[in-house]
């Protein structure tokens, strides 16, 4: 029997991935879903002196294309006002900042064999390639 995953689940076994990806690639993560009525930025990060604002997305088929394509200029519109708005409530004016995007295409039988052995999406996260494939784009947008 399958496990059943919604999309809310989905995107947290994302999140947690792209953390772990950050960390072991250098970065301080700095913030995690920060939410404002504006809107929200998934991850905010630091490595060699540069913010970086990162949308995750995370996909389990191809059927609706790859996760990064379903960024519209609209949501990147929405996050750059946030960053903005972030940047002035931390007075972080002359700092270098940019836009990436991590991508994570999940196979989900694969998912689903690797959570029956661990049970914790913490833990699950910490092996990622055994069931996902992880896209960090630079500059994104």
């Amino acid at each position: 029997m399958d496990l059943l995953w919604n999309k809310k689940q989905i995107g947290t076994i994302g999140e947690l991935i792209a953390g772990e990806h950050l960390k072991k690639t250098g970065h301080h993560i700095i913030e995690k879903n920060y939410l404002i009525p504006a809107g929200e930025i998934d991850i905010i990060a630091e490595k060699d002196n540069t913010l970086i604002f990162l949308e995750v997305k995370t996909r389990t088929s191809k059927y609706f294309g790859l996760p990064e394509e379903s960024i519209v200029p609209a949501r990147s519109r929405r996050i750059r006002k946030v960053a903005e708005i972030f940047l002035a409530e931390n007075n972080c004016y002359k700092i270098n900042a940019r836009f990436d995007v991590i991508s994570i295409q999940i196979n989900r039988k694969e998912l689903e064999k690797y959570y029956r052995g661990f049970g914790n999406l913490k833990k699950l996260a910490l092996n990622p390639e055994k069931f996902c494939s992880i896209k960090h784009m630079k500059n994104a947008f």
